[in-house]
């Protein structure tokens, strides 16, 4: 388990229980108690936790935004959503990473040795800039401290300098045509970000097939890949020329 995905797990558990101590969390997770303490002053210097003196507790207030709760959320599925994808990589040098909680979960698995990484996530540029031999780019903008995300005009205006080889995002919800995002500013860093890749995929799990979002994003025949955990039956789309569709029972 690396430390990021310990510290995913670790989070979830405080977040169930409300309140673990330091000795507990390590047993649980097959920790020494020093790591557990280094993960939970990243835990709390994101606001997610409060330490204790032997542990921590779960703050009530926490925003159900930042990528440590949304990866808490559905974790499994966005798990077999991860490894399936990891399958399917394609060569590249260059990589743009959206702030998504799936996205980051495959990310973390993925070997960026001698690549450039751009991402509007502040957690996963963290977790990459701690690699040896890989180059992170934050694009700038405006920082949200509730999700840890760049986003607004600027973040938009410096991903549409690049060119990637490729580009991996997820969605707040789909439909058969398109994508959709909760706002605007995110809708179109994220089309940004695919019309400037030579190869795009898209993560989702299969709850994303029953929500809704008010902005439309990108269409679906623009990605080159499209990855779920849904049986092929409950997507509503099938597999189209120039994009692979992999789902859950493939």
């Amino acid at each position: 388990m690396s430390a990021s995905e310990r510290e995913t797990k670790i989070f979830a558990y405080i977040r169930e229980h409300k309140i673990a101590g330091i000795d507990e969390l390590a047993a649980t997770f097959f920790a020494s108690p020093a790591s557990v303490r280094r993960d939970l002053d990243r835990l709390q210097q994101q606001g997610l936790i409060r330490r204790t003196h032997g542990g921590a507790v779960f703050l009530e207030k926490t925003a159900e935004t930042g990528v440590y709760v949304r990866l808490a959320e559905n974790h499994d599925s966005k798990e077999r959503v991860a490894l399936a994808a990891l399958k399917h990589i394609p060569d590249f040098e260059t990589v743009f990473v959206d702030d998504s909680s799936t996205a980051f979960m495959l990310a973390d698995k993925m070997d960026f040795s001698h690549k450039l990484v751009v991402t509007n996530g502040l957690q996963l540029a963290t977790q990459l800039a701690k690699r040896r031999d890989v180059e992170v780019v934050l694009p700038g903008g405006t920082l949200l401290y509730n999700t840890g995300m760049l986003s607004g005009s600027y973040t938009i205006e410096s991903v549409r300098r690049f060119n990637f080889d490729l580009a991996i995002t997820s969605c707040t919800a789909l439909d058969e045509h398109k994508t959709y995002e909760r706002s605007q500013d995110s809708a179109i860093l994220k089309r940004t970000a695919v019309k400037k890749s030579l190869k795009s995929m898209l993560l989702f799990d299969a709850e994303k097939l029953t929500r809704h979002a008010p902005h439309a994003a990108i269409d679906t025949d623009m990605f080159s890949m499209i990855v779920t955990d849904a049986a092929k039956s409950a997507v509503p789309f099938t597999d189209r020329v120039g994009c692979r569709l992999v789902c859950g029972e493939n």
